[in-house]
């Protein structure tokens, strides 16, 4: 993907990968493994690019977050017990369904991450 992102700034190519990115990875939950490229897929793959999750992008990007700060090793100076919360946060981000129509893709699990 990194290469193909750099092809998409050398060459302007990303309306192509916008087209080709859903068949070449296969299944939702994969292309949602690639959240760290909303933002290319939104500046640089025209308005298809900006759609392909329909605004669900930062819905994994939050989800990515507590997943890395639930594995990183608590440092016992920082005085503050965060696992409980982070524990707590990473089962209500688990129970989320997919958005209705009547709610903005991007805010789900917004409230949820909050704490």
């Amino acid at each position: 993907m990194a290469m193909m992102a750099y092809d998409v700034r050398v060459n302007a190519s990303g309306r192509l990968l916008a087209e080709v990115i859903g068949p070449m990875v296969g299944s939702p939950r994969a292309l949602a493994g690639l959240h760290n490229y909303a933002l290319l897929f939104a500046l640089s793959a025209g308005v298809g690019g900006g759609h392909i999750m329909n605004g669900t992008w930062p819905f994994y990007q939050r989800d990515a977050w507590v997943d890395l700060l639930a594995h990183a090793p608590a440092m016992p100076e920082e005085g503050v017990s965060y696992e409980p919360t982070l524990r707590e946060v990473a089962k209500s981000l688990a129970r989320l369904a997919k958005p209705k129509d009547d709610v903005d893709a991007c805010l789900l699990g917004f409230k949820e991450t909050a704490p």
